[in-house]
């Protein structure tokens, strides 16, 4: 099994993000890589940026004017065909984006810690560069389940589960 290359790249538009050490992020993504038995070599870009990058990114891809807590564009056009991550090739998967504002709102919400908020929607977006979705309950439960699984192998709980 190969080991995912994980480029992380910090914006420094918002210095907010420096004093967290999102330590999980490459473990979470391993784990993912294990789960699905993929034996490509992935690279992924993660973005830490703030609502105002966000919502811009989100109204010029998405015809949403708000802020959003993650966003993902995959490297391909339509749905990956999971048989190429078999392959021993490295593949761009595309991009993942985490708001600090919404993630700091969502956290104090749901009484959750920033970190571990942080891991899940990483995570979210990681599954959706994979081709999973949740436009359907049916993608939905495979979706969250998957989520809930992988998590819990880090003592992160569930981030479904109502407070």
């Amino acid at each position: 099994m190969t080991e995912l290359e994980l480029h992380i790249e910090q914006d420094v538009e918002d210095p907010r993000w420096s004093p967290y050490n999102l330590h999980l992020i490459e473990p979470i993504a391993q784990h993912v890589i294990k789960e699905l038995k993929i034996s490509s070599s992935l690279f992924i870009e993660l973005h830490l940026v703030n609502d105002e990058s966000i919502q811009v990114l989100n109204y010029t891809y998405r015809q949403k004017d708000k802020a959003t807590n993650v966003l993902s564009f995959p490297a391909f056009d339509g749905n990956l065909n999971l048989s190429t991550l078999h392959q021993n090739i490295t593949i761009g998967l595309g991009d993942i984006f985490l708001s600090f504002e919404t993630i700091q709102k969502e956290k104090e919400d749901k009484k959750i810690s920033f970190e571990n908020h942080c891991y899940h929607l990483f995570l979210h977006g990681l599954l959706h560069l994979l081709g999973f979705d949740h436009q359907t309950d049916e993608e939905a439960n495979i979706m969250e389940t998957m989520e809930i699984k992988i998590l819990s192998q880090f003592n992160i709980a569930n981030p479904y589960e109502k407070v």
